[in-house]
């Protein structure tokens, strides 16, 4: 039996929940909480139990919702119940200290063709150098590893066939994505309507203080990524591995699912080399992207476009912030490790690192005779060096060995500011504005600030989704919610067509313990806005969404049609009497009943009575039923039947006017 040794979250604050996760667990499981907190009208349900820590779920686009657990199994939901077999079991081979485990899954675009999955994970080493026979005792202990991602095909029974194992990143140690620590490990899949897999990974450094290469603390890591080649010479600087193109850490990377190399329209692609991590590299400057999406209708059909979408991306901050970032474009660096959130981190902004990439031209090496400076004793720039603070000045990167000479723009980078970010253990919530051409990070309450919405506090940060249905109350739809999870709260925000953050407004309150997620995503219909609850005590882990109640019940509106306590007539997925109190649907006579569900015979226009205003729909039903249904959506046509042929034609004439005369 593999021994579950982990923590869920990206920072070391979130070990200070793990005495409130633990008493709220001894205590047994509690249901979700109370119904009042949230917006009027909602509720949150428990959709299912019983997992051991479960860390995401998705949906086919169907009826499956698919959740796996930390550990590295796969589960099957349908319409409530769980298969009692997995999809797949990879618990041996999924290394899951601490934060570490089977954290992306995504279903291939043509899933409902195919049957492709992709999952993404940490290897075991010890599952690694044995071939994958270890001593299961050995399993899960302390151990530089790197990450992989595989796909597989399910048969027709949705259990994974060995046979199709393909593995896209991670083939070796040498290759795969370096983790020397306990946590920032690799975290989300999401597929771009382009076809093109993106993914995230964390720094994969130390997150227990700063970590700019070197010994790290034994507890976490065997400080033996260095000698066993997980990590080059060149990514032996610890968190800024984020700010360099020739790692995968700290980056959201975009490939060809079909091969794991990197997509030919990405920024830093090299033709010569498209598996490198700078051919797979779309942005870069994180820490720990736990979490993140695509906006639903942004981006590009073709991968050559280079236009995945914009995406919204949750970064675990360290020290103080918290952050969501908008990634509109390619090549945006976060900032990580030089800025946590909106400023500078003092201490990782101060140390001078070399980034080995990043060649000085003024240094002579003895190629270069004509153009470098025999006093230039710097071969490479610093980290620090080749980012600055976002600006709409004119930005300046100078060449250490002469600053009247501007570094090469090809290694440079502007920040990216994060739309928002909130502070640990403080209420307080800051997001970017411009003073006079110079980056302000400002309260979210100050009268400049430009996105309305109170302060917050929070510590670690779960990118969200877009809600895309429309059984939600309008103010809600189209709408981005994201969350906290050690905090335990999720909170609603509008960005404008720009992408641009708007406003940020709670949505599930604070219930630090009782309200784990680690993941969201909406249903296919619409309903409701899920999350996978994580619990430390196997079995506990749940699957919990906020749903809209229209008619008050207690009950999700869906659950409401399914179990036959409110009809559907029209088949909009709305109970009838909420169609009728919000005004979606008339009931003219009164009984319940929506107009366009009661064959009223001569009632056109669904206004529940037969007059002349039915005139014009019965000549426009006859002659053009397309033009009729459209202006008359949900009305039943066959109200002008009148004399019962099961259709409407010229014969139906003359007893319409006499229907009319009365």
């Amino acid at each position: 039996m593999k021994r579950a040794v982990c923590r869920q979250g990206g920072r070391s604050g979130f070990l200070a929940m793990l005495a409130v996760v633990t008493a709220t667990i001894l205590l047994g499981m509690r249901p979700p909480p109370a119904r009042a907190q949230l917006p009027t009208g909602f509720i949150e349900e428990t959709v299912i139990g019983g997992f051991n820590q479960a860390a995401g779920l998705c949906f086919d686009g169907q009826t499956r919702m698919f959740v796996w657990e930390k550990g590295g199994v796969i589960w099957l939901v349908e319409n409530g119940v769980r298969r009692p077999t997995p999809v797949i079991d990879l618990n041996q081979e999924v290394y899951a200290f601490w934060d570490h485990g089977l954290m992306g899954v995504a279903l291939d675009p043509d899933f409902a063709a195919n049957r492709r999955i992709y999952l993404l994970y940490p290897v075991d080493w010890q599952w690694y150098v044995t071939g994958g026979n270890p001593n299961p005792n050995l399993l899960d202990l302390v151990h530089d590893t790197f990450g992989r991602l595989v796909r597989y095909t399910l048969t027709p029974q949705y259990v994974a066939d060995p046979a199709s194992r393909t593995i896209l990143i991670g083939q070796t140690h040498a290759d795969g994505i370096p983790q020397t620590s306990g946590s920032h490990s690799v975290d989300t899949l999401a597929f771009a309507d382009d076809g093109t897999l993106l993914l995230s990974c964390g720094d994969g450094a130390m997150w227990w203080g700063a970590d700019t290469g070197g010994a790290r603390p034994a507890q976490f890591s065997t400080n033996t990524a260095e000698a066993d080649g997980i990590l080059s010479a060149a990514e032996q600087v610890g968190a800024f591995r984020a700010q360099l193109l020739d790692s995968h850490n700290g980056k959201i990377l975009r490939l060809d699912p079909q091969t794991g190399a990197g997509v030919s329209s990405n920024p830093f692609y090299n033709a010569g080399d498209p598996d490198s991590p700078r051919s797979r590299v779309w942005c870069l400057g994180f820490r720990n992207p736990f979490r993140f999406c695509i906006r639903p209708g942004t981006g590009s059909t073709d991968p050559a476009d280079a236009d995945p979408g914009t995406l919204v991306v949750g970064d675990v901050g360290m020290d103080t912030w918290e952050e969501l970032s908008v990634a509109r474009s390619a090549a945006r660096n976060c900032g990580w490790p030089l800025f946590e959130g909106l400023t500078n981190h003092a201490t990782y902004a101060a140390t001078n690192v070399n980034n080995v990439s990043a060649i000085n031209p003024l240094y002579c090496t003895g190629d270069n005779p004509d153009t470098c400076d025999p006093a230039c004793m710097r071969p490479y720039f610093y980290f620090r060096e080749l980012l600055v603070q976002e600006t709409q000045l004119t930005p300046s990167w100078p060449n250490p060995c002469n600053t009247g000479q501007q570094i090469p723009a090809s290694v440079c980078f502007m920040h990216t500011r994060p739309v928002i970010e909130w502070r640990h253990g403080t209420v307080q919530t800051r997001v970017p504005i411009f003073l006079s051409g110079s980056a302000v990070a400002i309260d979210i309450g100050h009268p400049l600030s430009n996105v309305s919405g109170t302060a917050f506090k929070g510590a670690t940060a779960v990118g969200g989704v877009f809600y895309s249905g429309n059984k939600w109350p309008v103010a809600y739809q189209g709408g981005y919610f994201f969350a906290d999870s050690a905090e335990g709260w999720v909170r609603s925000a509008v960005l404008n067509a720009a992408d641009v953050l708007l406003s940020v407004s709670p949505f599930a309150p604070s219930a630090p313990g009782t309200r784990v997620p680690v993941c969201l995503a909406a249903d296919p219909q619409g309903y409701g806005l899920y999350y996978a609850h994580f619990a430390y005590v196997a079995g506990s882990g749940q699957i919990r969404r906020i749903t809209f109640d229209c008619n008050g019940n207690g009950v999700g509106d869906d659950r409401d049609i399914a179990l036959g306590s409110s009809d559907d007539c029209n088949a909009n997925g709305i109970p009838d009497e909420c169609d009728i109190a919000g005004g979606g649907s008339a009931d003219g006579n009164g009984n319940g009943v929506p107009d366009e569900c009661e064959q009223v015979l001569g009632d056109l226009n669904c206004d529940g009575v037969v007059n002349v205003l039915d005139i014009n729909p019965f000549v426009l039903a006859l002659s053009d039923p397309a033009a009729y249904a459209l202006q008359h959506p949900g009305c039943n046509i066959l109200n002008g039947d009148i004399d019962g042929d099961g259709m409407l034609t010229v014969l139906d004439i003359n007893p319409f006017v006499k229907l009319l005369a009365g």
